[in-house]
């Protein structure tokens, strides 16, 4: 009987020791742990409640769907998951999922949950491992979006949490549960005294590379780079010892926590490698610092905006370019910054260009005092953090412009110097030589007699008819109607000349106002291309032209009812219609325009020339 006291005092004793070690661990460990009794909880350690944000009272007697959403991520019901779940549970089958959470504050989570079936007493439990990975959700999500530079790591360091001082949940009161638990745990344990361990699971072994028989503490703390002599151990559980070794090789980067146990000279340390997320975390850091360099050091203003084409950054080029601070910009809709086409809103262009080949586009865009700069535009679209982003290039082609302005005014100025230098001479020197022909024929004519009159006579209309044709080239050349009389007169002296071939109504509200040379010139040109098309091309019976003379432009409208064409031609397309003259002209006059037309619909032309005020 003595004996079998003994043993049982001993067995009590050993159960007394495993349920410290138990306990310590429980309010040691680095996630929740939690109990449950068929589909409510019965129990849960402090780091559940740190997680979940509620008291212990808040979740004991509560089913798991009680403290999530309605549903889950992939549109599951939670609490037709859950108990599908628990019953796989309960038939034998250990379970690892994600699942979403509700903190007492409304807030949600993502967890990583483990189920495993524990019988004690002949009682059926369920034992919940969970840690919170909403922290990991984030980072995983950031560094798909950065370039994906770390999609090789694999699933295993995506779930491994950022902070791993969540607690274990409760671990049952037997040795061989306790060492399960552990031993599926990522982070390494060990309870120690100086000269021994009294536990160490699989997980710290592999973190140190070490077999259990040929480590010792002293050589375990050796490989995380510490002297175990050295380390101010705690003395009571309430003061626990944190470091951040790196390792022997000094290239690791791992979270030691040390707390005492109850029985003196006793310790428990808890392990965590960190050293992918910091590696994962330094990679980001820098994909940041140069998409940063290149983003403010760019040469081309670049504008960020979000998928709603709302404005959250733009870069120092820009606002230096365009008089803004980056303030005044943000939250502003781009269509406000950027003028779009007469047929379309910029954000419109935007989310149909914006593919993997970066194409150009012209637009004009605002600067802070209410001008407008020529520029040509690229976008792409990319992720930044969780968003769809436009990475908006804006490169200023106003010189350009202005340049080739320049250089279509000095064509025209030439081109009409030419006009007056060849009208001149045929005025000057070809004009006096056919008159003076007709004089001498004329003298002949009057002495000639018999069949000499008729042929006099044939050289006589050769001749009027060559003086014609010089009096119309000059004045095609270089019109003097429209030099001596303004643009509305040689506008209707043209008109006049084709009244017996065509129905003509012409209005004009000019009332004989002279303009600058180059206008008058231009526009007279322009009207008479119209009219040449007319006549060459359409196939017209009426011809319908009006002029509007306003403050500040000439509004031209001009159409006829011919056999029209289609309205998409390509510039070279219409460059055979004549139109490619017209519309070189407009651009010199910084003129605006639009062409309606279809086949047999006619054509029409509305412009608007600028004059000034």
């Amino acid at each position: 009987m003595d004996n079998e006291l003994k043993q049982l005092r001993r067995q009590l004793e050993s159960l007394k020791h495993d349920a410290i070690k138990y306990q310590l661990l429980k309010e040691t460990a680095g996630f929740a742990m939690l109990t449950m009794q068929k589909y409510v909880f019965i129990d849960c350690n402090r780091m559940a409640e740190q997680i979940f944000g509620r008291a212990r009272e808040e979740i004991i007697g509560k089913e798991p769907f009680i403290l999530s959403p309605k549903y889950q991520s992939d549109g599951s019901p939670s609490d037709e998951k859950a108990i599908g779940l628990i019953n796989s549970t309960l038939d034998g089958e250990a379970v690892r999922f994600e699942w979403q959470h509700v903190r007492g504050d409304g807030t949600r989570f993502y967890a990583d949950v483990s189920l495993n079936k524990i019988a004690v007493n002949n009682e059926e439990y369920i034992q919940v491992i969970l840690r919170d990975i909403s922290d990991e959700k984030i980072s995983k999500e950031r560094l798909e979006n950065q370039n994906r530079i770390i999609r090789h790591l694999n699933l295993k360091y995506q779930r491994q949490n950022k902070d791993y001082e969540k607690l274990l949940d409760e671990i049952k009161q037997h040795q061989d549960q306790t060492n399960a638990i552990l031993s599926t745990i990522t982070d390494g344990v060990v309870v120690f005294s100086l000269e021994k361990f009294l536990y160490i699971n699989k997980q710290m072994l592999y973190m140190v590379g070490y077999m259990e028989e040929e480590l010792s503490p002293q050589l375990l703390f050796t490989q995380l780079g510490l002297e175990l002599d050295s380390i101010p151990l705690p003395e009571s559980h309430g003061d626990p010892y944190e470091s951040w070794p790196a390792g022997i090789n000094n290239d690791k980067y791992f979270r030691l926590k040390v707390v005492a146990m109850k029985e003196k000279g006793v310790y428990m340390a808890h392990l965590t490698d960190y050293t992918e997320i910091r590696k994962v975390n330094r990679t980001i850091e820098e994909s940041e610092f140069k998409f940063r360099s290149i983003f403010h050091s760019s040469t081309d203003g670049i504008v960020l905006a979000s998928s709603e084409f709302v404005i959250y950054e733009v870069n120092n080029t820009f606002i230096k370019k365009y008089g803004y601070k980056a303030h005044e910009l943000t939250g502003v809709s781009i269509d406000t910054l950027i003028i779009g086409s007469k047929d379309e809103k910029f954000s419109h262009w935007l989310e149909t260009a914006s593919g993997e080949e970066i194409k150009l586009t012209e637009f004009q865009v605002f600067s802070s005092d209410g001008s407008l700069s020529h520029v040509e535009v690229g976008s792409r679209k990319i992720k930044l953090g969780f968003s769809d982003t436009y990475l908006i290039i804006i490169r200023d082609i106003s010189y350009r412009k202005k340049f080739e302005q320049q250089l279509f005014n000095s064509i025209i100025k030439a081109e009409e110097t030419e006009r007056k230098r060849i009208a001149a001479n045929l005025h000057d020197e070809l004009g006096p030589v056919l008159s003076s022909m007709k004089l001498y024929l004329n003298t002949f004519k009057a002495k000639s007699e018999g069949h000499f009159d008729y042929l006099a006579g044939q050289f006589e209309d050769l001749v009027s008819d060559a003086v014609g044709t010089v009096r119309s080239l000059s004045e095609d050349l270089s019109p003097i109607s429209l030099f001596k009389g303004g643009l509305e007169k040689a506008i209707q002296k043209r008109l006049d000349a084709l009244r017996d071939f065509y129905r003509i109504e012409f209005s004009s509200t000019l009332n004989e106002k002279r303009f600058e040379e180059q206008i008058e010139i231009n526009t007279f040109r322009v009207i008479n291309e119209l009219l040449n098309n007319t006549l060459k091309h359409a196939n017209a019976s009426s011809i319908n032209l009006k002029l509007i003379h306003s403050r500040s432009d000439i509004n031209i409208h001009y159409e006829d009812d011919g056999v029209g064409f289609e309205p998409n031609l390509s510039e070279h397309e219409l460059s055979g219609r004549g139109v490619s003259n017209i519309l070189g002209r407009l651009k010199s006059m910084n003129a605006t325009y639009e062409i309606e037309s279809g086949p047999g619909k006619g054509v029409s032309y509305n412009i608007v020339i600028p004059i000034g005020k």
